[in-house]
C-alpha cells in the first residue's frame, strides 16, 4: 500500500534545518533528515487525509517546534515517488520556506540541528538527498523517482526532473 508523507526544507539565516531521526523511525533511521512525517487522517472529516500542506505545518510544529507560514511563503517544491522491491512505496511532498513565523511553545520531538546551506552533511543523510535537495534549495521544483531494492539503503535507479519555478522565492 502506498504511503503519503511530507518533508520541509526550512532555511533561516543561510542555514538549513535537519533533525536526527530516532531509531524507531520507519524511514531514515539514525540519519539526519528534514522535518516531516506521514499524512494523517483529517480529524474534521473522518476517512479523508489531511492536506500535504496541513501535514507539513503540523510536523514542523511537532518535530522541531517551529511555526511555518500558511501562505505562499511555504511553497510546494517537489514530489518524491518511491518504489520498494518493484512496488509503489512512498509519495513524499517536498515543501520549502525561508520564513519561520515563530516557536510553537512545544518541545521538539527530534534533535534539531542547523547546517550552512552549502555544507549539508550528505554522508549522514538519506543517500538520494544529494540528487534533489540542491535543486529545491536553488528554487527549482523537483520531481524525483527513486527505485529501491530490498530496503531504503539499496537505491537501484533514480530519475530527477527539475525546472525553475515561475516565482522567485524570497
Amino acid at each position: 500500500m502506498v504511503k503519503f508523507a511530507t518533508v520541509a526544507l526550512i532555511e533561516s539565516g543561510g542555514h538549513v534545518c535537519l533533525c536526527r531521526q530516532k531509531s524507531r523511525a520507519e524511514f531514515g533511521r539514525d540519519l539526519l533528515v528534514f522535518p516531516g512525517g506521514k499524512i494523517d487522517a483529517n480529524p474534521e472529516t473522518p476517512g479523508i487525509l489531511e492536506t500535504p500542506k496541513a501535514c507539513v505545518i503540523r510536523e514542523g510544529r511537532e518535530e522541531v517546534g517551529l511555526m511555518l507560514p500558511h501562505d505562499s511563503r511555504l511553497r510546494l517544491a517537489g514530489v518524491l515517488l518511491t518504489s520498494l522491491n518493484g512496488r509503489a512505496w512512498w509519495v513524499v511532498y517536498v515543501f520549502h520556506t525561508k520564513h519561520i513565523e515563530g516557536l510553537s511553545g512545544t518541545r521538539p520531538e527530534l534533535e534539531v540541528t542547523w547546517w550552512p546551506k552549502g555544507e549539508l552533511p550528505y554522508g549522514q543523510m538519506q543517500s538520494s538527498d544529494e540528487l534533489w535537495v540542491p535543486k529545491v534549495l536553488c528554487g527549482e521544483f523537483a520531481t524525483v523517482f527513486l527505485d529501491y531494492g530490498r530496503d531504503e539503503h539499496e537505491l537501484l535507479a533514480h530519475l530527477v526532473v527539475s525546472r525553475r519555478t515561475g516565482g522567485r522565492l524570497r
